[in-house]
């Protein structure tokens, strides 16, 4: 099989993953960190959303292609199985010390030890929030840049069905003397319906030349 066609069929099988753990409860027991404080435990409360791409870069080879097989194969089960061990497996190093810096605490009836450990756990923490929030705030900056470029390309729309609409009458007179030639004729006209204009061509149109006003007497 071709290499790039192996590329794509594997993307789309882990992108298959990824939907298929989307909306997926986070995490059997027993296999990875306690529900955070404040979000309800049990089936069907604890939801992750889909693994950033981040994620996918640092599997091996060996974990892509037991992926894609799963995904092909439509083994659903063991796929968000599988899903959940490598999220836990990857999960940030931060968590990881958490997790550690967890275990300590509970373990130590220091309160000087404690704090320490608290004081630690906070800095982590703080760390962790800091780079969800600049994620969300990517996110948030990229869904901004969709809407203003929608809010452009409806502005064109319209302006485009209104314009049609004002010069309906000759548009119609016209397509009918066209449909009236023979297809000889036709075809030298090479006639096209009155469709809005490709996006991104009309976005790279040159504004139209507008006729100057007659000079004042």
């Amino acid at each position: 099989m071709n290499g790039t066609v192996r590329k794509i069929m594997m993307g789309a099988a882990l992108l298959t993953a990824a939907a298929i753990l989307q909306a997926e409860p986070a995490a059997p027991q027993g296999t990875g960190p306690e529900p955070r404080p404040g979000r309800p435990a049990g089936p069907g409360k604890n939801f992750r959303r889909r693994p950033p791409k981040m994620f996918f870069a640092k599997l091996t080879p060996e974990e892509r292609a037991k992926l894609d097989q799963l995904a092909r194969s439509g083994r659903k089960e063991e796929l968000r199985k599988l899903m959940h061990s490598l999220m836990y497996k990857y999960r940030p190093e931060e968590m990881k010390r958490l997790e550690a810096l967890n275990g300590e605490y509970l373990k130590t009836e220091d309160e000087a030890k404690r704090a320490e450990l608290r004081k630690e756990m906070e800095s982590l923490v703080r760390i962790l929030f800091r780079r969800r929030q600049n994620f969300t705030k990517n996110n948030i900056a990229e869904a901004e840049r969709q809407l203003e470029r929608a809010r452009q390309e409806l502005e064109q729309f319209k302006t485009h069905f209104r314009n049609k609409e004002e010069n309906a009458d000759k548009i119609i007179a016209a397509q009918v003397n066209f449909w009236c030639l023979t297809p000889e004729e036709r075809s030298k006209q090479q006639f096209r319906p009155s469709f809005p204009p490709h996006r991104k061509s009309e976005r790279e149109a040159p504004p139209p030349v507008r006729a100057k006003e007659p000079a004042a007497p």
